[in-house]
């Protein structure tokens, strides 16, 4: 049985604040690039984000066409298809920047689709 699009979307939020928590040991591009632990962790929690858009119906994402759902899910492939050949700065600018704003985005969908569910909607301890 698929999964419904408000898990999908509490999967994305989940994913965006492990990114971030992740980025608590990498706090600059150079700690990044030398600490293959975060890494690691960092490019895990974005294939979830872009495995979680392409699993979203596309009655949803189709109503919310300013958010990049093509671009996410081609980073997805890209870090699947290319892991030996991944451009860090590519990655740490999808987890610094696009990150957040996807959070931010995904949040505010949530709120608006699923209102009755939003105790569900995870939060982060910042």
């Amino acid at each position: 049985m698929p999964r419904p699009d408000a898990t999908r979307l509490v999967d994305i939020i989940e994913a965006a604040i492990h990114v971030a928590a992740f980025l608590e040991s990498a706090d600059s591009f150079d700690d990044f690039v030398n600490d293959e632990k975060s890494q690691s962790s960092i490019l895990y929690q974005l294939i979830v984000i872009g495995e979680a858009v392409a699993h979203l119906s596309p009655e949803l994402t189709k109503k919310y066409p300013a958010v990049e759902w093509d671009d996410i899910r081609g980073f997805r492939n890209y870090v699947i298809h290319e892991y030996f050949g991944i451009a860090l700065h590519i990655v740490w600018k999808a987890a610094t920047v696009e990150t957040p704003k996807v959070r931010e985005q995904i949040e505010r969908i949530f709120k608006i689709e699923f209102p009755d569910l939003l105790e569900f909607l995870p939060q982060s301890d910042d």
